[in-house]
């Protein structure tokens, strides 16, 4: 026996009703396959929407965005993710960085005896744009030596100023006490 395709069909759409007739021809139908195991109809493929676009990769000159889908069935054959061009103006020139105004000099790290201070610039005049260069080999830090006095001579001078400063208020309890005669 050759192999054969089948397939059936039932009279119930409608039904006959009220005394209506049943449904002409026949409920079952064959036919002989033309390959050897009769492979059945394939399944029809099933998919999800497409997604959001990505990010494009590039912000001008020609970058690439994707999106993604899901097979829902057994098997898909089309394809599950898509590209497009995105940000296909030319991208402007570059803009090499350049070195911003020096800040105020921050406090001495100590109090006598030889200390620093340091001052520092941002590469922001202007900022580096569009695969410009930024500011290396420019200095952004800058150091400073500070309060190189002796300690010693420091100590001596707080005694001078605060035996003046005593003095000072003697005086003034002088003059603020009334003369008795």
């Amino acid at each position: 026996m050759d192999p054969a395709q089948n397939r059936t069909r039932e009279c119930n759409n409608p039904l006959p009703d009220n005394g209506g007739a049943g449904c002409a021809g026949e409920t079952t139908d064959s036919q002989e396959c033309d390959t050897p195991t009769c492979e059945p109809e394939p399944e029809e493929e099933q998919y999800s929407g497409w997604g959001e676009w990505e990010e494009c990769d590039k912000e001008c000159g020609s970058g690439t965005q994707f999106r993604t889908r899901e097979c829902l069935s057994d098997s898909c054959s089309g394809n599950l993710d898509e590209d497009r061009l995105c940000n296909t103006d030319p991208c402007p020139e570059p803009v090499n960085g350049g070195v911003g105004e020096w800040s105020g000099y921050g406090p001495c790290s100590v109090r006598c005896g030889g200390g620093s201070k340091t001052r520092t610039r941002a590469c922001d005049n202007p900022a580096p744009a569009y695969g410009g260069l930024d500011c290396s080999g420019e200095d952004l830090e800058d150091e400073e030596e500070c309060n190189m006095r002796d300690c010693d001579s420091i100590t001596g001078i707080y005694a001078i100023l605060e035996n003046a400063l005593v003095s000072m208020r003697n005086v003034r309890f002088l003059f603020s006490t009334p003369f008795i005669e």
